[in-house]
């Protein structure tokens, strides 16, 4: 009886690939799965990378985050934050609304003045874009 049942199973369960391996093959060659995957990239790829962090500390610290443009269209900075190693944001080092833009290929900054002179440690700096495309940079003082 057993030796019915397994036959039965192992028949069914072949039917299953084979139908589902049909179906995978006819969409590929019908250009379903690759018309999806086109679809995916039919906006320019946005991607920017912090190169640098410079420090000057006084009785305030000014912070100079240096962002290049790696992606195929120009972008624009919308936001700069000064975090802690646990990624709480430091009082006063934000730079909101920035609009600074980015041209393809090439460095710009944005300056951050903190009400207070950073204590020697590590800081992220982390950028955002005004398309939510995001970078952060760990930096020593």
């Amino acid at each position: 009886m057993s030796r019915g049942i397994n036959v039965i199973v192992t028949t069914v369960l072949l039917m299953i690939i084979g139908v589902t391996t049909a179906t995978l093959i006819y969409m590929w060659m019908s250009g379903y799965v690759t018309r999806e995957l086109s679809i995916l990239r039919l906006s320019p790829a946005q991607e920017i990378t912090i190169i640098g962090v410079n420090v000057v500390n006084d009785t305030t610290s000014t912070v100079k985050v240096y962002v290049l443009n790696s992606g195929e269209v120009k972008v624009t900075i919308s936001s700069v934050y000064i975090l802690d190693t646990y990624g709480n944001v430091i009082d006063d080092c934000v730079k909101l609304n920035a609009n600074i833009d980015v041209n393809i290929g090439e460095v710009n900054y944005v300056e951050v003045q903190c009400s207070i002179a950073l204590s020697s440690g590590t800081y992220i700096a982390k950028v955002i874009t005004t398309t939510g495309i995001e970078d952060e940079k760990y930096f020593t003082i």
